[in-house]
């Protein structure tokens, strides 16, 4: 071989030699990168899957805890609701142990989540404490003593709450509760029973059925209670899959634990075949990882974000909930701006919200909350901050320098809001409220003190009906002590029968006959010496549960008036409490058999309240009263609903025009307009027409031109005591020797007795 040749060859040999190295070098350094890069991968995706399983283990803990304080204050929610109740403190005042150890037992133990309850009274006076065991049997037991010996030092010592009400964990013969008590408010009681101190104590078990309850809620696997010595609880909790309960004071008493959902590990079953990708397109894959992770991470984040606003917000309107108000009245800018005078608060409640649900159902109710939220906030203006904070109550709050006009002028803004029409599911509703407001102008108090005035002014609101906004005065705190000091001797009153009745004229509008008189309740109160107005005692008859009571008081009297009058016809009016009693009809009918009364001398008065308050069940008490042989007046036409749907459905037989139309027919042709169409309604129906209200010749004078049958007012006669009218009416009848009126003659009188409606001067 020539030299030169050789020489090429060790030459390409040398070249082959670096190209192979280099090549080696290459496959190499690939080789490493791979590894390296599928071991970064790899950690990354583990890394990102841990991070996922932490994350979701966190959630689920935050998630049981709030879920454990959710428990906690939905049990001061019924405490607080159990001793303002006034059937519980009327009870309670009338020391009545039958019901607060049988009625208030078994509504309260009946709740699935209550299986404990108690009062203790205090000061050696009688205690109760009822207790519902695991196989669901309800007992009294021995061990309340030391129970409420223990809650007492704990209220005196650490009240938590604004509202006064203590809740806590508590271990309790073996088992762990959520307890919570509170003493009924000296205020409320008054006399020897404040001095005693009565608390109510109210618990709830943890047990299998709780825990149930909770695993289906959090959808949880193999929620367990174990003991605070199980050294597996401990762990759990240390790895973020268990939580510790322990009371105020910080004693453990027991552990949480479930089974840990790992969305990171089924995130790595997932991964596997983009990993494989990752061998073959390494850039492609990591990014794609890295991006996934970032999109599980944020998923995580946004389930986090949505059960925080969840647990802040209420679902059918997405207003804030109570929880929200709250926060914002303790926040520190509120609690300045009130004691600086620049804060007012407002509360609206809904009229017979459960009324219209039983119309339309539960969806038809939450569909008509929405609307009324929806208008509110199309109403309101940007300053004030609303809040749905019951099932039919909304708060309004507002920071302004002007805080008196603000609200006054969001006051009327709201009520506007109720005047239209509201339509759900075919249905129209006239919807009511009562709204009650108050400022920190005036005397700077303090956010808890405005939001009680609130609710003060909202309850007086209530009790007036007027449907006009209620500002708090002072005088509302009076009216609610007077009210206070009245309930008791006014069911004394009724127990003794010192309800007295007096009638009111009604006369043929041609002849001016006596056709029938109308009663109405007075009660003067030996211990104050002057009347109580109707208004006021027949309201709080109703507060009380008297009405019933009440009714029928009056109606005895009525009943002896009337068998020594034979020819006098009465109608009793009836509320729509009173109505949808199932015993109301049978009650009637043998009241006017134990006095020889034949029910068509009577006639039932009602309120157009019945037209949307249960008309279904109105309905059928309608027709069982017609079908016994009573009369059925609907009262104060044109006040109220004014449903001619329902007025066609309801079996009435005579239609009282509200006497603010006859106060205006002189001077308005609107009024003239609106009477004339109500009685060529009312004939349509063929319905009698009472006017209600005549107290002058020249209103009598134009009622002539109409359909009207018979005339009720002052014209005709002051309400008279039943010798008044015997004395006026009552020629040539023998008091002494009574006769009873046969069925087909011709009506001659009436009643009115019951109820709020009738409560007129």
């Amino acid at each position: 071989m020539a030299p030169a040749m050789l020489e090429n060859l060790k030459e390409h040999k040398a070249a082959s030699r670096k190209q192979y190295l280099l090549a080696n070098g290459v496959h190499h350094s690939l080789i490493v990168g791979i590894v390296l890069t599928i071991a970064t991968m790899t950690g990354l995706l583990y890394w990102a899957a841990e991070r996922q399983n932490r994350s979701h283990a966190d959630f689920t803990l935050k998630l049981v805890n709030g879920n454990l304080s959710a428990m906690k204050l939905r049990m001061a929610d019924t405490i607080s609701e159990v001793i303002n109740s006034p059937q519980v403190l009327s009870n309670l005042r009338s020391n009545d142990t039958e019901w607060l150890n049988g009625d208030l037992r078994d509504k309260l133990l009946n709740s699935p989540v209550i299986d404990l309850a108690g009062i203790d009274i205090g000061h050696d006076q009688p205690r109760a404490l009822w207790y519902v065991d695991g196989e669901g049997k309800t007992t009294g037991t021995g061990d309340d003593l030391q129970l409420f010996w223990d809650l007492r030092r704990t209220l005196t010592s650490e009240v938590k709450s604004l509202s006064g009400i203590y809740t806590d964990f508590i271990e309790w013969r073996g088992a762990v509760f959520i307890i919570g008590a509170a003493y009924f408010s000296q205020q409320n009681l008054g006399g020897a029973l404040a001095a005693a101190t009565p608390i109510f104590v109210l618990g709830q078990e943890l047990n299998k059925r709780s825990l149930k309850y909770l695993e289906e809620e959090l959808t949880l696997k193999n929620l367990t209670f174990a003991p605070v010595r199980d050294p597996g609880a401990k762990l759990a909790v240390i790895r973020g899959t268990g939580a510790l309960i322990k009371s105020s004071l910080d004693q453990p008493l027991a552990y949480l634990h479930w089974q840990p959902e790992r969305p990171g590990d089924e995130f790595i079953h997932r991964a596997a075949i983009p990993v494989l990708i990752v061998f073959l397109t390494l850039s492609a894959v990591g990014l794609c990882a890295a991006r996934f992770a970032k999109r599980s991470s944020s998923r995580l984040l946004d389930q986090e974000k949505y059960a925080f606003w969840l647990a802040r917000h209420d679902t059918v309107t997405r207003l804030p909930n109570r929880e929200s108000l709250l926060d914002r009245m303790t926040s520190s800018t509120v609690r300045s701006e009130c004691q600086a005078g620049h804060a007012a608060m407002m509360l609206i409640d809904i009229a017979g919200l459960r009324d219209i649900n039983n119309a339309v159902g539960q969806a038809g109710g939450n569909e008509l909350i929405r609307q009324v939220a929806e208008r509110l906030q199309q109403t309101l203006p940007p300053n004030t901050y609303l809040a749905r904070t019951g099932g039919d109550e909304f708060d309004v709050l507002v920071l302004s320098n002007y805080p008196d006009d603000d609200i006054r002028s969001c006051a009327e803004m709201v009520q506007n809001v109720f005047s239209p029409d509201y339509t759900v599911s075919g249905h129209i509703f006239q919807v009511r409220a009562a709204i009650g407001y108050a400022s920190s102008h005036t005397d700077k108090c303090g956010i808890t003190e405005l939001k009680r005035r609130c609710d003060l002014a909202v309850m007086e609101a209530k009790r007036v009906r007027t449907g006009s906004p209620l500002h708090y005065n002072p005088d509302l705190d009076t009216i609610l002590n007077n009210h206070r000091d009245l309930e008791v001797p006014l069911r004394q009153a009724i127990a003794d029968g010192e309800i007295t009745v007096v009638y009111q004229p009604i006369v043929c509008s041609r002849t001016r006959r006596l056709l029938r008189v109308e009663a109405l309740a007075r009660w003067t109160p030996a211990h104050l010496g002057h009347p109580v107005s109707p208004e006021i005692f027949i309201s709080l008859a109703e507060q009380a549960g008297l009405i019933s009571a009440l009714g029928q008081s009056v109606l005895i009297k009525v009943c002896r008036d009337m068998q020594m009058w034979p020819d006098l016809k009465v109608s009793v009016n009836a509320s729509p409490r009173e109505l949808s009693d199932p015993r109301f009809v049978a009650r009637l009918i043998r009241t006017c058999r134990d006095h020889n009364i034949v029910p068509q001398r009577l006639a039932i008065e009602l309120t157009e309240g019945v037209l949307v308050t249960q008309p279904e069940v109105s309905r059928m008490r309608l027709n069982a009263l017609r079908a016994a042989g009573f009369r059925v007046f609907l009262d104060d036409f044109g006040d109220g609903f004014s449903s001619i749907g329902y007025l066609r459905r309801l079996p009435f037989d005579t239609l009282k025009i509200d006497r603010s139309f006859i106060r205006d027919i002189t001077n308005s042709e609107e009024a003239q307009a609106l009477i004339v169409s109500i009685t060529g309604l009312a004939k349509a129906l063929h319905l009698n027409v009472v006017a209600e209200g005549v107290e002058t010749e020249e209103q009598a004078s134009l009622l002539q031109l109409t359909d009207v049958e018979s005339y009720q007012g002052f014209l005709f006669g002051h309400p008279m005591t039943f010798l008044e009218l015997l004395a006026r009416y009552g020629d040539g009848v023998d008091a002494e020797n009574p006769k009873e009126i046969r069925p087909d003659e011709p009506e001659t009188g009436a009643l009115k007795a019951t109820g709020s409606e009738g409560a007129r001067t």
